[in-house]
């Protein structure tokens, strides 16, 4: 009998864990700037000035205008997609009508102002507007953001 209760257990809890999904949305919006601190993947695209501090990988496309402030690192012009920066360790201010602007590592500090979307992966806190809230590594955190009425 404990061992026909004990399979039960497990196949619940296995019917359980799959009616779960593997990667979650955390969906928010909000004016003004977003401010944002952690590790792990930052996505942002729109009609932005995005000021970007951390260690790892960063990806710019062509519309964009970037300017790296300070720091170090390889960059690549690829043919289609815009700048790469192998090894970026810096601080870059990236801003255009129609960016799109990829950071993939460590130490990230993110300052948005303007128009668009941010999406987070990994660990760590945001701001924007009034709202406070943390990114996770097991789900997509999606912020859209607009500029405050003047």
């Amino acid at each position: 009998m404990k061992k026909l209760l004990s399979c039960w257990n497990s196949a619940f809890f296995i019917l359980l864990l799959a009616t779960v999904p593997l990667s979650a949305e955390i969906r928010t919006e909000g004016q003004g700037m977003v401010w944002a601190r952690g590790n792990g993947s930052a996505d942002i695209r729109g009609n932005s000035t995005v000021d970007i501090t951390g260690s790892g990988l960063l990806k710019v496309n062509k519309a964009a205008s970037c300017e790296l402030a300070e720091g170090t690192g390889e960059k690549l012009v690829t043919g289609t997609d815009g700048i790469l920066y192998i090894n970026f360790d810096g601080r870059a201010k990236v801003s255009g009508e129609d960016i799109a602007l990829e950071f993939n590592g460590a130490n990230i500090v993110l300052n948005a102002r303007g128009t668009g979307v941010v999406t987070f992966k990994g660990a760590g806190i945001y701001v924007v507007g009034l709202s406070i809230g943390y990114w996770h590594p097991f789900e997509k955190t999606i912020i859209t953001f607009t500029a405050p009425p003047e």
